[in-house]
């Protein structure tokens, strides 16, 4: 039995990593999109927003590399 125990919280684990990088990968879509949009449209706020989210993105990563 507690081989299927660690199994299965092994199991757990990476599924929470999983859904955490599918969801840095979305704000990086996301980043990515804003970026090309801010610089066709010369929007600073939107440049902006790009910056706050790339701190968001580095505390995820940091919090991922933790666990």
């Amino acid at each position: 039995m507690p081989d299927k125990h660690i199994s299965s919280q092994f199991d757990a684990d990476l599924e929470h990593l999983s859904s955490r990088f599918f969801a840095m990968g979305g704000l990086v879509e996301s980043q990515l999109t804003d970026a090309m949009n801010a610089l066709s449209r010369f929007d600073m706020r939107l440049v902006e927003k790009v910056i706050d989210e790339e701190h968001r993105l580095n505390s995820m990563e940091i919090e991922i590399d933790a666990e």
